[in-house]
């Protein structure tokens, strides 16, 4: 799961993280009937992790997907 989240978060060259993932498929691990992740999940996610949600995808440290893929149920709590 971490590695779909990462190739959607650069899948669009020099756009906000926000706007790469928004739309981005539910995760697996989602409840059954979950939508699609929609632009206040991932400002919700960024904040938790007290990041701007004017990040691009290039200025996030790899851990940081990993804590970013948690936040949004993409991958298990730790």
């Amino acid at each position: 799961m971490l590695d779909t989240l990462v190739r959607t978060a650069f899948g669009q060259r020099r756009k906000q993280i926000v706007n790469s993932l928004s739309g981005a498929a539910a995760p697996a691990a989602a409840p059954p009937g979950a939508s699609a992740l929609g632009r206040d999940d991932v400002r919700r996610a960024l904040a938790a992790l007290s990041l701007p949600d004017t990040s691009r995808p290039e200025e996030l440290a790899p851990p940081v997907f990993v804590a970013l893929a948690r936040e949004l149920g993409w991958l298990p709590p730790a």
